[in-house]
């Protein structure tokens, strides 16, 4: 199993990790796209700017940005923000698995007093694991929780803008990355200051699919229900 033992020594399972990151580039579509005689669009430029004019122009006002895009740009940003906020939780807590399996005096004081405490081992584990989880919100404290609806359009925007400049010139890649974007509320953030708050090189891909995410999503919950619905029903046997 690629898991952890949490404190009282029960062995839970650790959901991987995707962290290899995404910059700027010039994509093929991928196959099965039929591009010949298309015109220009969004998420599959047929024409690779060399300008930083002609290409924010393109990227920022003229290209139509599909609503399935726009949708499945929450979605997906929702999701690598979880995946993140997971994947710092359980290393924590494989960390203090560690510690307290090697003798780390700290780690081994602090089981101790999770077995002995007042409220009883389960209780005592739990706020455990809820002061873990408040350690990651803080450490994430500066990943805006979700994107908001009106914002997503300019988001997305600037995020293909910034990814679509791979082979530019140094001068046209600094006018691209400094391109200032105001949002509705009135705050102004530049090209490459909206792609590094958003991590949007870590989920620009998922949200360009065709494929409606949410339902995507919604499915897979309903499978994991049901799975665990049997697992239970099983196991009262």
């Amino acid at each position: 199993m690629n898991g952890f033992t949490d404190p009282l020594g029960q062995e839970r399972e650790q959901p991987r990790h995707e962290d290899g990151k995404f910059g700027r580039m010039f994509r093929q579509p991928p196959v099965g796209v039929q591009t010949e005689g298309m015109a220009p669009s969004f998420s599959y430029p047929s024409h690779r700017f060399t300008e930083a004019e002609p290409h924010l122009r393109f990227f920022l006002e003229e290209a139509p940005v599909p609503e399935i895009v726009l949708s499945n740009a929450r979605v997906a940003y929702a999701d690598c923000r979880e995946k993140e906020s997971v994947r710092r939780y359980n290393e924590k807590v494989s960390a203090f698995d560690h510690d307290w399996k090697t003798g780390v005096p700290a780690a081994i004081e602090i089981k101790q007093g999770i077995e002995n405490h007042a409220l009883g081992k389960d209780a005592a584990l739990r706020i455990w694991y809820q002061d873990v989880q408040h350690q990651v919100n803080m450490e994430m404290i500066d990943w805006p929780a979700d994107i908001n609806h009106g914002d997503t359009e300019q988001i997305v925007r600037a995020a293909q803008a910034f990814r679509r400049s791979g082979g530019m010139s140094e001068e046209a890649l600094a006018i691209i990355d400094n391109h200032e974007i105001t949002f509705g509320r009135g705050k102004v953030s530049t090209i490459k200051e909206i792609t590094e708050q958003y991590r949007t090189g870590d989920w620009l891909n998922d949200a360009l699919t065709m494929s409606d995410l949410a339902s995507v999503r919604s499915q897979q919950r309903i499978v994991e229900l049901l799975e665990f619905q049997i697992k239970l029903a099983q196991e009262s046997d």
